[in-house]
C-alpha cells in the first residue's frame, strides 16, 4: 500500500453529526456516501474548510426518495448533472451532493454526454487537479486516492490528472492559480506548460464565469482578515500568475464585456505589458476597472475604490505600495479627464512624486495611439524645469524655517498653508526667487492683519 495512504489513516476527519445521519439514509438505501474533494484537500494541507462535498451512485430520482421525510431539505442545482444541495431543515448546515458520473466533451466546458456510474475510479477521471481527486467512505472509513493526490498533498503540489483537463474547460486555468496561491501549491512544471499552451482557451468562456472566479479571489482576502484560512495568500500574486500566463488580457477582456464597456479598448490599449514593472500593471488594470465602475455607473469613480482594489479588499498590495498606486491610478483618471490647457501645472505639481509612474503607465495604455493629454503633459513638465517653475516642494525656493525667519510669530498649524500659498505665487508670477516669495507673502499676511491666510 501506498505509504502516504498508510499515513492518511492517521488523519482524523471531523464528520460534523447532521453528515454521521445522511450516511445512514444512503446506507439503509444500500448507497454507499464519499466525502471528496476540497475538505479532504484541505485537510491534509492543514487548512480550515467547512464546505463538504459528497457523492454516491444514488442518482437525482433515487436522492430525492430517500430524502423525503427525513428531515433533511435538498435544493436541486442540475438535475443533468446529479447535483444538489442537502441542508438540515433549519439550512445551519449544507452540503453539495453529486452523483457519481462519466462525461464527454465535444466543445466547451459543458459536456456533451453525461452517464451516472458506480465506480469511484470513473468519477475520477473527470476531475480536474490530482488533490480535488481524493475520496474518502463514510462506511469504511478509507481513503480512495486514483491519482496519488494524497502525496501531491503533503508535498504541497498541483497537478493535473491528465493532460486533457483544459481541454474541456480553459477557465479551470485561473482555477489553477486561484488553488495554487490560496492554498500555498507549486504548480508542477508539466502542468504549468499545458496551461501556457492551453491559455487561448479563455477567449471562448462565458464572462460572467471569468468575473465569477475574479470575484472568489477577492472574495478570499476578506476570509484572510477573519485568520480563517492561508495568509501567504496575496491577491496581486494571483494577477501576477495570470500576467506571467499570458492572460491577463484575455480575463480583463472578458470583464470588460461582463460590465458591458462598450469603449473600454478605445482607452484602454494593454497589449504588451514589455517594459511595464510588476505592480505598473497592476496599476494599469485597477485604472482599467475604474473606467468600467464609471462606465456601469454613470458616475465619478470615488477614491476609495482605488485604495479597496489595491489594498485589503482586493489585491492586497502592501500599504506603502497601495498608497503609491492609489495616487498613480487616480492621476490616470484625473489626466484622462484634462481638457483644460491651464491647469496642466497644477497637475503636474499635484502629482509631481510619481508623475514618472504615471507617464509610464499611460504610455502604454495608450500604446499606438494619439494621446494629446500626455503630449501636453511631458511639454509642461519640460516647461516648468526650464523655467524653474517649482513642480514640487522641493523645488519651491522657500523652507520652514524661511518662514519663521521672516514670520516669527507664525503659528506651527499654518507653515504648510503658507507653502502652499508661495507654490501658487510661484507658478502664476512665474518666479521661484526667496525674496520674492516672502514679500509677496507679507503682503497677504499685512492685508490679513492677523498672520493668518
Amino acid at each position: 500500500m501506498n505509504e502516504n495512504l498508510i499515513e492518511a489513516r492517521k488523519l482524523k476527519i471531523k464528520i460534523p453529526k447532521d453528515l454521521l445521519t445522511l450516511n445512514k439514509l444512503f446506507e439503509d438505501k444500500g448507497f454507499e456516501l464519499f466525502i471528496v474533494g476540497g475538505y479532504l484537500r484541505d485537510a491534509f494541507l492543514n487548512i480550515k474548510n467547512t464546505d463538504i462535498d459528497l457523492c454516491s451512485s444514488a442518482t437525482p430520482d433515487e436522492v430525492e426518495e430517500l430524502l423525503k421525510g427525513s428531515g433533511f431539505k435538498w435544493t436541486l442545482i442540475n438535475k443533468r448533472l446529479g447535483t444538489y444541495k442537502i441542508s438540515t431543515r433549519n439550512s445551519t448546515v449544507h452540503f453539495e451532493y453529486t452523483t457519481l458520473r462519466k462525461e464527454r466533451y465535444d466543445y466547451g466546458h459543458s459536456p456533451s454526454e453525461v452517464e451516472f456510474v458506480s465506480e469511484i475510479e470513473v468519477d475520477a477521471q473527470r476531475r480536474d487537479f490530482t488533490v480535488n481527486s481524493i475520496y474518502y467512505s463514510l462506511k469504511t472509513k478509507e481513503f480512495i486516492d486514483p491519482f496519488h493526490g494524497i502525496d501531491d498533498c503533503l508535498n504541497h503540489t498541483l497537478r493535473l490528472i491528465n493532460s486533457e483537463v483544459f481541454d474541456s474547460d480553459g477557465l479551470r486555468i485561473m482555477r489553477m492559480l486561484r488553488l495554487a496561491y490560496t492554498k500555498d501549491l507549486k504548480i508542477a512544471r508539466t502542468t504549468y506548460n499545458k496551461a501556457k499552451l492551453r491559455a487561448p482557451l479563455l477567449d471562448e468562456i462565458a464572462h460572467e464565469r471569468v468575473a465569477k472566479e475574479m470575484r472568489e479571489v477577492f472574495n478570499y482576502n476578506q476570509s484572510i482578515m477573519d485568520k480563517k484560512l492561508n495568509e501567504r495568500f496575496s491577491g496581486y500574486d494571483f494577477c501576477r500568475g495570470l500576467f506571467e500566463l499570458d492572460i491577463l488580457t484575455n480575463v480583463f477582456t472578458a470583464l470588460e464585456s461582463y460590465l458591458d464597456m462598450d469603449a473600454f479598448y478605445d482607452v484602454v490599449q494593454i497589449e504588451d505589458y514589455a517594459g511595464l514593472a510588476d505592480y505598473d500593471v497592476v496599476a494599469c488594470l485597477i485604472y482599467a476597472l475604474a473606467q468600467g465602475y464609471e462606465a456601469v455607473t454613470h458616475t465619478e469613480t470615488p477614491p476609495e475604490f482605488y485604495f479597496d482594489m489595491l489594498s485589503v479588499q482586493g489585491l492586497m498590495l502592501p500599504r506603502n505600495i497601495a498608497v503609491k498606486y492609489r495616487v498613480v491610478v487616480d492621476g490616470l483618471v484625473t489626466l484622462n479627464k484634462m481638457y483644460d490647457k491651464s491647469l496642466y501645472m497644477n497637475y503636474v505639481q499635484l502629482f509631481y512624486p510619481f508623475l514618472a509612474d504615471i507617464v509610464i503607465s499611460r504610455a502604454h495604455l495608450t500604446k499606438n495611439m494619439s494621446d494629446e493629454q500626455l503630449a501636453r503633459l511631458a511639454i509642461t513638465d519640460k516647461l516648468m524645469e526650464a523655467n524653474n517653475i517649482p513642480r514640487s516642494f522641493d523645488e519651491l525656493n522657500l523652507k520652514p524655517v524661511d518662514l519663521l525667519t521672516r514670520f516669527p510669530d507664525l503659528p506651527p498649524n499654518q507653515i504648510n498653508t503658507m507653502l502652499d500659498c508661495a507654490l501658487i505665487i510661484a507658478t502664476r508670477n512665474r518666479n521661484n526667487d526667496k525674496e520674492f516669495l516672502l514679500n509677496e507673502l507679507e503682503k497677504i499676511v499685512n492685508k490679513d492683519g492677523d498672520d493668518k491666510l
